[in-house]
């Protein structure tokens, strides 16, 4: 994280509320040297002030003075520092409520998680995932919450250090992995080429004449198979068999793949064609 400047300004009122606050105990905590004067004092004080509170923001400052406010002794710059930092590590849950609210989390997946929660369940999910084939379930589930806890504490201190504050964990949108497409209704009498067209008409009167000899539909269908794979397709030809149109996606091995089970590069031409 790349700290902001800490500007002038602000230092300047940090030092004024803090003469204010604390008077003579001001006086004690930032004395000035010998032969210093009231210029330079001033400038020097601003000076260490900026070089120390760099990278604080309006939000840590505020919450520093709310804890000066109560204070009963003159903070030097680094514990203001520290008292502004603990803006940072307020925001986030103490590691038993954090477990609380992975473990509800597991059983429903609509609570709300923090995203250190996240985080540390993240780094320590292989222990919970073995939880269901432990031996000894409530001797498995100790070691993993405990070990949830001691990571959840290293987050805590990451994302502090970042100056992350906490926040509700949003579950990033899912991407499909697998090429989708698109089914479009169309009439597959309306694309037949002509020589498809005669060939379905071929086939559909072999499997009719088969059906009516005494032979049982499937049987028929199957002889009709059986009589169209001895033929040699070429790459894109169209075949009908058992009521399904058909593509050949590969020359050899001849290889025929249900169009609904062909991904097209152009989704608009993915067409399923079922009887």
């Amino acid at each position: 994280m790349i700290e902001q400047e800490f500007p002038r300004k602000w230092a300047m009122g940090l030092i004024e509320k803090m003469q204010g606050y604390f008077g003579a105990r001001f006086d004690n905590t930032y004395p000035k040297r010998n032969g210093m004067s009231d210029e330079q004092y001033m400038e020097n004080l601003i000076s260490i002030c900026c070089e120390i509170m760099e990278g604080m923001t309006p939000d840590h400052i505020k919450f520093g003075l709310q804890t000066m406010r109560t204070a009963k002794f003159c903070p030097v710059f680094t514990e203001f520092r520290e008292w502004c930092e603990d803006y940072v590590k307020q925001s986030y849950k103490p590691k038993t409520a954090a477990l609380a609210n992975i473990n509800a989390w597991m059983g429903d997946s609509s609570v709300s998680i923090t995203n250190a929660e996240r985080e540390a369940y993240n780094r320590v999910y292989d222990m919970f995932n073995q939880l269901q084939w432990a031996n000894n379930y409530e001797k498995a589930k100790y070691y993993a919450f405990e070990s949830f806890k001691e990571t959840y504490t290293e987050v805590v201190k990451e994302f502090i250090k970042k100056g992350e504050l906490q926040s509700i964990w949003i579950e990033p949108p899912k991407i499909e992995s697998r090429p989708v497409v698109k089914v479009l209704k169309k009439d597959y009498l309306n694309i037949l080429t002509p020589e498809d067209r005669q060939n379905l008409e071929n086939t559909e009167a072999k499997v009719k004449e088969l059906v009516a000899s005494g032979m049982s539909h499937s049987s028929a269908n199957f002889r009709s198979f059986k009589r169209q794979s001895k033929m040699k397709y070429k790459v894109g030809d169209r075949v009908y068999l058992y009521g399904i149109k058909y593509i050949v996606t590969d020359v050899f091995p001849s290889k025929i793949e249900p169009l609904d089970k062909v991904m097209m590069e152009n989704e608009d031409e993915a067409i399923v064609i079922l009887f």
